[in-house]
């Protein structure tokens, strides 16, 4: 897997004619996600704007709202230089055009496959799915896990007034799971995302595949919720990390919520932790990356925005707060911290 900044390094102006469009976002400069949120102004006096388009590295040109707004899908382009332009026609055939903005893909990996987080603790393994078409959701893991590993399963819900409650989740092997929590947009989005979060420790090794389940409680329509929002089942992201030489939870961890924008990144606390704890950042929003310098590192993300991102920190003050880069969007984020297993 793999998350993709674009950093946009040049603006666009306004072409003379009946048409006029420009470009506002990204601000110049700006380090964007994996969707990146294009927008600006369009304008005619001779008719009214039928149509603006978008293109990226002069390819074909696609569809822009009237309004306008286009996203960029980073994921597939290759690292490097790349260009954006947007055109505007009217009613009477009038165009404008702004661009080409130059923005530069980046790629950085999850890293969780037996990596040495501190002495005597390892992050074994992560997996991450996506659904949009049901209320159940799962990870597998082909291998199984070692007596005394920490799972860590954590799921996002596009389904509006409906939260988590903790007996969604169960998996083959039949662990007894701690439900640690669920928080929800609340007034950014409309209400619209949950999350939640439940942990638990395999008692004895187990080498059989292993799948971890949620169903989510209720997937239909409800009352009052938007027509494009139709419950878990329109789109479910499930995460889960795998931990050795970790055990019990540390502290009571944070949950928030909120806006986030160029330069306000999300964030969870901070929240009280002991030295040498292992905290774990769950970040949802279309994260892009930890906040430079403060050392967290990305463990999971999921594939298909990043929505999720999981990065984990070991603590060398009595505070910790995670926190990610996003697009502009409400946001979640669920923090918790774990105590070594063993003396080091």
């Amino acid at each position: 897997m793999r998350n993709i900044l674009l950093a946009f390094c040049c603006c666009a102006g306004w072409l003379p004619a009946a048409v006029t469009i420009s470009i506002k976002y990204p601000v110049p400069g700006q380090e964007l996600g994996m969707i990146g949120e294009a927008s600006g102004a369009a304008s005619t006096t001779t008719g009214t704007i039928v149509s603006v388009e978008a293109r990226i590295d002069g390819g074909a040109w696609v569809a822009a709202s009237k309004a306008w707004i286009s996203a960029i899908y980073a994921k597939d382009l290759s690292p490097g230089n790349h260009t954006f332009e947007v055109r505007a026609t009217d009613s009477m055939s009038n165009t404008a055009s702004a661009g080409p903005v130059t923005f530069t893909v980046f790629h950085i990996t999850a890293d969780c496959n037996h990596t040495l987080v501190k002495t005597g603790v390892y992050c074994e393994k992560g997996v991450t799915a996506t659904n949009s078409g049901a209320d159940v959701i799962t990870n597998t893991f082909a291998d199984g896990y070692k007596a005394g590993d920490l799972l860590i399963t954590m799921i996002g819900s596009m389904n509006r007034h409906v939260p988590l409650t903790g007996s969604e989740i169960r998996n083959s092997a039949g662990y007894a799971w701690h439900f640690w929590g669920t928080q929800s947009t609340l007034e950014t989005d409309d209400d619209l995302v949950h999350n939640a979060l439940w942990w638990t420790i395999a008692p004895a090794a187990n080498s059989r595949s292993d799948t971890i389940t949620i169903t989510h409680p209720d997937g239909k329509q409800h009352s009052g919720v938007h027509p494009h929002h139709f419950g878990s089942g329109r789109f479910m992201v499930m995460g889960t990390l795998v931990y050795s030489g970790l055990g019990s939870l540390s502290g009571p961890g944070a949950k928030a919520y909120g806006w986030t924008g160029y330069g306000k990144p999300n964030e969870s606390g901070p929240y009280p932790v002991a030295v040498g704890d292992v905290a774990v950042g769950f970040c949802w929003g279309a994260p892009t990356r930890p906040v430079p310098g403060t050392r967290w590192k990305t463990r999971l993300m999921d594939i298909s925005r990043p929505f999720m991102m999981v990065n984990d920190w070991v603590a060398d003050s009595s505070t910790a707060n995670a926190r990610c880069e996003s697009n502009p969007e409400g946001f979640t984020t669920l923090a918790v911290a774990f105590h070594p297993s063993a003396p080091h």
